[in-house]
């Protein structure tokens, strides 16, 4: 079975939830025969690794803990097996704990689009996404927030885009 893993704690009460119905995955390399960077290569033939029909395991931090690791449903931290304390703050969050292993779900759709942001505008291509249900099905409370967690995360104020990204939409499975 296909995994996909999470780390962004501003999505995780979606994701435990299940109102977080899809993924946007930045969608670019640097190219070995031209060097281009941020998917702007003429050379690129990538196909999405995940396919509509596929079913796939959802992980929190997939390689940043061992198999059998709990975490703090408050910070994402890893927590402590023997005392189920969350060793990311000192405090103890008293919010309950949750396992690695997130859920199952079945792709339903995967299309790409294109992210920038200037000064005074932050876009998205193609014109017809909506740029609240993209935010909001990707677990974002807000547009601002999640064009906030974009801009910050992929450099997208740094100019250069646009970028391209991969969404992924999915149902959960029982």
């Amino acid at each position: 079975m296909k995994a996909m893993s999470f780390s962004a704690v501003e999505v995780l009460p979606a994701i435990l939830d299940h109102s977080k119905t899809q993924t946007i995955r930045p969608d670019w390399f640097v190219c070995k025969m031209c060097g281009v960077v941020e998917g702007q290569c003429p050379h690129r033939q990538k196909l999405s690794y995940y396919k509509v029909g596929d079913v796939i395991q959802l992980l929190w931090k997939q390689r940043a803990s061992p198999t059998d690791s709990w975490f703090c449903k408050k910070c994402g931290g890893i927590v402590d097996n023997q005392s189920l304390v969350c060793c990311a703050d000192e405090n103890v969050h008293p919010v309950g704990n949750f396992s690695k292993i997130l859920g199952t779900v079945k792709i339903t759709e995967v299309f790409q689009i294109e992210m920038w942001e200037t000064l005074s505008l932050f876009g998205i291509k193609p014109n017809t996404v909506n740029q609240y249900e993209l935010f909001k099905r990707d677990g974002f409370k807000s547009t601002e927030e999640g064009q906030r967690y974009f801009s910050y995360n992929y450099g997208l104020r740094k100019g250069g885009g646009p970028f391209r990204f991969e969404v992924r939409r999915w149902e959960w499975l029982p």
